[in-house]
């Protein structure tokens, strides 16, 4: 089942990646994302843990095990941690795609 969904989300990247020469918009994996207005509590509290991660980032990669590739290049050359300005964009156009 975990390997039906990994094939699932190459199979959207892909597309995208095809649809991308046409939009310019990379492909999001994953966001947080909520669908009411969160309290501002909430959202400080939420960026204080995540910003702690981000901190400890080279604490953390060298703890892990993993040595196929670099973990701290991935982390810091392939995944955006915070949202630039067309993450919005690219959602939006996502669900407008969704819906046709």
């Amino acid at each position: 089942m975990i390997l039906d969904i990994i094939l699932e989300i190459v199979s959207y990247a892909s597309l995208w990646g095809r649809e991308k020469e046409m939009t310019g918009l990379p492909f999001v994996f994953a966001a947080w994302v909520s669908n009411k207005k969160l309290d501002n509590d909430f959202l400080k509290a939420f960026n204080k843990t995540i910003g702690f991660g981000l901190n400890k980032l080279g604490e953390i990669v060298i703890k892990q095990q993993y040595n196929p590739f670099d973990l701290m290049e991935y982390y810091t050359k392939n995944i955006q941690f915070k949202p630039g300005g067309d993450i919005r964009e690219i959602i939006e156009f996502f669900l407008c795609k969704v819906g046709e």
